[in-house]
């Protein structure tokens, strides 16, 4: 694998499709495994933390089968926290700490230090790269895009941003650092999920960028074997689609509880006012979006009577009409 290609456990960074990051927050065991099964729902490729304690994370990961990037800031440390990790991740250009990380054999992503020349962090990723580490990947922390277009040019490492920003703007970032050539992303999770909503949104623009990007052509000599963007493009739909279905899942469970809450106030199972606003407002979404209408107003009927029938489900004696 080239130095443009830094492995994450089963992730890749810089393979194509950019790589997304839960940042999970520094909290309870119980916040923590609620946070990290949100950010796996939302199609997260990797789990980070905030919490030093690599142990939580670790457990986070393996709950989620997602790999884990965990902070390193001793070299007493580093191989304790090796042990729980797929990726170290480093913010200092010290080099007895660069030379323990790189002995623990795992890939380390080089955050830029505050106050560090382009020129040292680039001289500091080349000395882990010296002392052996199998990968090297360069972190930014920031909004600013620009150095994501300097680094191109200076660089064949892949480049992750962690971008910290007002939240009203933080959607717009992330698309302009994505957009920019980032390989990857940070997104601050918390436990509600409220973070959720835009980690699913930038699954699905990292999945439309990487067709974007394809070097492959349409007008290609025909090949015998596997074409490998097609595997990964087919991988990223399988991502897609295993999203949705846990979505479903979700919905399913809502109806439940919405029909429970329904039977207390002793409301009727339907309300075809409230299901014409949710065909409308889906297939209005579907024509911004560029999709098909009925195809999206064909899913929504079925998921409105799935929700029906949950709801029946929760109220013994009650029938759908």
């Amino acid at each position: 694998m080239s130095d443009a290609q830094v492995p994450i456990g089963s992730a890749v960074l810089g393979a194509g499709a950019p790589t997304l990051v839960a940042t999970l927050p520094a909290a309870d065991h119980a916040s923590t495994m609620r946070a990290a099964h949100h950010a796996a729902d939302a199609g997260a490729h990797a789990l980070s933390s905030a919490d030093p304690v690599a142990h939580t994370l670790a457990a986070a990961g393996k709950e989620t089968g997602l790999p884990v990037i965990a902070y390193v800031t001793s070299t007493d440390d580093a191989e304790r926290v090796a042990d729980h990790a797929d990726m170290l991740r480093i913010a200092t250009g010290d080099p007895h700490l660069l030379r323990a990380a790189a002995r623990t054999g795992r890939p380390i992503l080089l955050e830029r230090a505050p106050g560090t020349t382009m020129t040292s962090w680039l001289s500091a990723a080349d000395l882990l790269a010296d002392e052996g580490a199998p990968g090297v990947a360069l972190g930014e922390r920031g909004n600013d895009i620009g150095t994501i277009l300097t680094l191109q040019n200076r660089s064949t490492r892949p480049i992750m941003l962690d971008p910290h920003t007002d939240p009203a703007l933080l959607t717009a970032v992330s698309r302009a650092a994505l957009g920019a050539g980032a390989d990857g992303l940070f997104l601050n999770m918390d436990d509600a999920g409220t973070a959720a909503l835009l980690l699913h949104d930038l699954t699905v623009t990292s999945a439309l960028l990487s067709i974007r990007e394809s070097p492959e052509r349409n007008d290609a000599a025909p090949q015998s074997g596997p074409v490998p963007e097609l595997t990964r493009l087919r991988q990223q739909l399988d991502v897609i689609d295993e999203q949705f279905v846990r979505l479903v899942a979700r919905r399913h469970a809502l109806a439940t509880v919405i029909g429970e809450i329904k039977v207390r106030h002793r409301l009727p199972v339907r309300d075809l006012r409230r299901e014409i606003q949710v065909l409308e407002h889906a297939k209005t979404l579907a024509g911004r979006l560029a999709v098909s209408p009925d195809t999206v107003s064909g899913i929504f009927n079925h998921l409105i009577d799935d929700a029906v029938t949950a709801q029946c489900a929760a109220l013994p004696g009650r029938h759908a009409p």
